[in-house]
């Protein structure tokens, strides 16, 4: 998840959800998109981001990246 929609690419703004964070606080997902890494010169991609207006960090899941390969 992040907070800053400049950040994804292939942007899919109609997608609405919304996420429980650690706090049983909830946030509106405003979108989902790719996002790219550079990591020791290679290029990786997450797919699936969710885009939360407002989010003050940025948030990984571990487990969920292993779910995806």
């Amino acid at each position: 998840m992040v907070g800053s929609k400049d950040w994804l690419f292939d942007f899919n703004d109609s997608f609405r959800s919304f996420v429980k964070l650690g706090n049983d606080s909830k946030m509106h997902v405003m979108g989902k998109g790719n996002l790219k890494l550079f990591i020791g010169g290679i290029v990786q991609v997450i797919s699936d981001v969710h885009y939360l207006p407002g989010l003050s960090n940025n948030l990984l899941s571990i487990g969920q990246l292993q779910q995806k390969n």
